[in-house]
């Protein structure tokens, strides 16, 4: 649409009805002039006020005078935590707490306990706020890192009506009479009571593994830290950390809080979905070449694989679990434990040494589903070896697929497996779920091998691992160090409580059970086809 240049002017001469010009023309007022700092000041605070991220994103250089290092996890946390910050702040019922579960070097204190309090108090200048540490160190070193961004230029220039009138070691109070008060856990804590709270990381690792130290730590959260709000109904509560123990505060507000906190779990590195919640969030992880793994934050310094690969060496593999898969488990395992698995593992110069010139029969031990969904057991199998009276796992994959999808595969690794060092001549199939056919139709796609049918019985899971153990303690269950799936199969097996509930991925552990069985009994609960 051409446009008119009488419309650019800012004024226009009156005329009468006659259309000629008056000889008076009616006064204009001229237009203020606007100071464009004073309106880009005014814009970020419209902008701050209704985004979390983008407040947190303008805060960070403030911190610690480092460049904002950005991630897609970064924003995601903060837009999780928005909705539940405004309703606190603006009196509206509380729908749940929060408990994120999350690993080192990811920011997730700078979010929480830096940026969240001082957001918190924007939009609520008179709240009451408490953080709780797990020491007076870390306390005072967070409300440190809150202070500077306060006396920071940016912050002053943004808020300047937003001045404090108490500060001291132990928090600081608004002139609009909002305050916060930050604790260690190892100091009293009064009756505080508050409209948000926040506790980072209340346990480190030593205090984690110490049952007194752990239970003091549990009984101060219950009894003086959780519930104390100004409006129950309204007051919120955020604990983040990452796992350092199954009873550890996670762990506690997932057992006996479940129905008052909503969970987020970001690992470090994830296989599928399932690891990680909400479970859409793995679609934004890393894709790792090769490995089927993805990664958080694929980046020098942070989480990328060399990062992650130092972290497992420096923290062995049950720290490396807690902290970065967010996956605690007991120290010692559940009913088959740790320790009988790493203190016998084989190598593959060991294992062809021990078996050069020997009679081995191997055979495949399968536990099969049907299923693409990440959050469903997956089918996996178990190449093992016999020999001495001990079975050796040399080989453990898993796969979701459909049935064709999975007939094919497994057809392949089989075929790829006759010609390589571990050559199987059986191959095991539980008889439940998709059993029975796969076994009908690999017998078509590969008649070079036996198919067996397998029945676990009627005995419960437990009870099956409970018959293995004594064979697993005494030494005759070898797994072949050193592979890609080593970790994770030792993890599964000796993860396994037997006190369970919900779904959890423990379908490596069967083909053991099967495995075990098979060399302790010979033939079992199978039914030739």
């Amino acid at each position: 649409m051409p446009i008119n240049k009488d419309d650019l002017l800012i004024t226009k001469v009156p005329k009468n009805k006659g259309g000629r010009p008056r000889k008076h023309p009616l006064p204009v007022k001229p237009v203020p002039s606007v100071n464009p700092d004073t309106l880009r000041v005014d814009v970020n605070r419209a902008l701050y006020r209704k985004d979390f991220f983008a407040f947190y994103q303008d805060l960070f250089p403030n911190i610690k005078g480092e460049v904002f290092e950005n991630n897609w996890h970064v924003k995601a946390l903060c837009d999780d935590i928005q909705p539940d910050l405004e309703r606190a702040a603006t009196g509206k019922a509380r729908l749940k707490h929060v408990d994120a579960n999350i690993g080192p070097r990811t920011g997730k204190s700078f979010i929480y306990n830096v940026a969240a309090p001082l957001w918190f108090h924007l939009l609520m200048p008179k709240a009451e706020i408490v953080t709780v540490t797990n020491g007076s160190r870390l306390s005072g070193k967070m409300l440190g890192f809150t202070k500077k961004v306060i006396k920071s230029d940016w912050f002053k220039l943004h808020y300047p009506e937003m001045t404090l009138v108490v500060d001291n070691e132990s928090g600081y109070e608004w002139s609009t009479g909002g305050k916060r008060t930050a604790f260690g856990i190892d100091s009293k804590i009064l009756g505080e009571n508050t409209d948000l709270t926040i506790t980072d990381d209340l346990l480190d690792s030593p205090t984690a593994t110490s049952d007194a130290e752990r239970n003091n730590v549990l009984n101060k959260l219950m009894h003086d830290i959780f519930g104390r709000f100004n409006n129950k109904a309204v007051g919120l509560h955020i604990n983040f950390n990452q796992r350092l123990h199954v009873q550890d505060v996670s762990g506690a507000i997932q057992a006996q809080l479940a129905e008052y906190f909503r969970v987020i779990k970001l690992p470090s590195e994830a296989k599928s979905s399932a690891d990680v919640i909400p479970s859409e969030w793995f679609d934004r992880y890393t894709p790792e070449p090769g490995t089927g793994n993805r990664l958080l934050w694929d980046a020098p310094g942070r989480l990328s694989r060399p990062d992650l690969n130092f972290e497992r060496a420096r923290l062995g593999t049950n720290g490396y679990s807690q902290q970065h898969l967010q996956r605690p488990r007991s120290r010692d395992g559940g009913i088959l434990k740790t320790k009988w698995f790493t203190d016998n593992t084989v190598t593959a110069d060991e294992w062809k040494l021990k078996s050069q010139g020997r009679h081995v029969e191997y055979q495949v031990f399968l536990d099969g589903a049907e299923t693409t969904n990440p959050l469903n057991d997956a089918t996996c199998w178990a190449l093992v070896g016999k020999l001495d009276n001990q079975v050796f796992v040399l080989d453990v994959q898993w796969r979701r697929l459909t049935l064709p999808d999975l007939k094919r595969s497994l057809a392949a690794w089989l075929d790829a497996n006759r010609h390589g060092l571990y050559p199987a001549t059986r191959v095991w199939i539980e008889g439940k779920s998709i059993g029975k056919s796969l076994i009908s139709e690999m017998k078509e796609l590969v008649p070079n091998v036996i198919f067996l049918e397998l029945q676990p019985g009627r005995d419960s899971k437990a009870a099956r691992c409970i018959g293995i153990e004594s064979y697993v303690e005494g030494g005759r269950a070898r797994i072949l160090a050193g592979q890609p799936w080593t970790e994770e199969f030792i993890d599964e097996c000796s993860s396994f409580t037997g006190k369970e509930s919900g779904k959890r991925h423990d379908d490596a552990l069967d083909t053991l059970i099967y495995a075990v069985r098979n060399a302790k009994e010979g033939d079992f609960f199978f039914a030739p086809i």
